[in-house]
């Protein structure tokens, strides 16, 4: 009887320790938010970031995909030579693992200043819906002002973002992230990138893959 309990407790303290394992990964220490929400700031300047609870299983092999070799080279086409970066085993498997886990982290609501998250599957009906709104604010202004309206305007009326969490490597002298932005049927960019720490400040560093659309 006592050796039963004693197994008993042993699985409830396992499981405990998965729950809260899982727990630990899916908050984001605040630095690494705030490097999240600049990066988004600069393709979203003012009002609120909106942005998806999670990734889409299509966007987290597509992250995988990038990672076939171990040596990563980026050719900067011809300004300043190029640049590449050899991953060790334990960096690889690190990288793996930490991309694996996507596939069950979600984001809370609020993470930046002025910011609001919506279910990844209800992307496209706020596309439609904002981009709709924003003509029809359009017909009711005059013909002046609504030639004030910029592309830009458009754009970030409808934005809203997706991103994996922030994966530091080499004591976080380097880090990998993804951002994808869209606001449209056909339009937005996605990157998936190495940062590197520099002069105390991390720059844009290895693209790893990128587009636009």
């Amino acid at each position: 009887m006592i050796y039963k309990i004693k197994w008993v407790k042993i699985i409830i303290l396992l499981c405990c320790f998965l729950f809260n394992s899982n727990r630990i990964f899916s908050q984001t220490d605040t630095a690494s938010l705030k490097i999240l929400e600049t990066l988004i700031r600069k393709q979203h300047r003012i009002g609120t970031i909106y942005y998806a609870d999670r990734l889409s299983d299509e966007q987290i092999l597509r992250i995988k995909q990038s990672f076939t070799k171990r040596k990563i080279f980026f050719n900067r086409g011809g300004i300043g030579g190029a640049d590449s970066i050899l991953l060790s085993k334990n960096e690889r498997k690190y990288i793996d693992s930490c991309i694996n886990r996507l596939n069950s982290h979600t984001w809370n609501d609020n993470l930046f200043n002025d910011s609001k998250i919506i279910h990844k599957d209800s992307i496209w009906s706020r596309l439609s819906k904002q981009n709709k709104l924003f003509y029809e604010n359009q017909k009711a202004v005059t013909t002046n002002d609504r030639k004030n309206y910029t592309i830009n305007d458009i754009v970030s009326f409808a934005n809203t973002f997706q991103f994996s969490n922030i994966i530091y490597l080499r004591t976080k002298k380097i880090f990998l992230v993804y951002i994808l932005r869209v606001c449209g049927s056909l339009c937005g960019e996605d990157e998936l990138a190495f940062y590197k720490l520099i002069d105390g400040s991390y720059k844009k560093w290895i693209v790893l893959s990128s587009g636009v659309f």
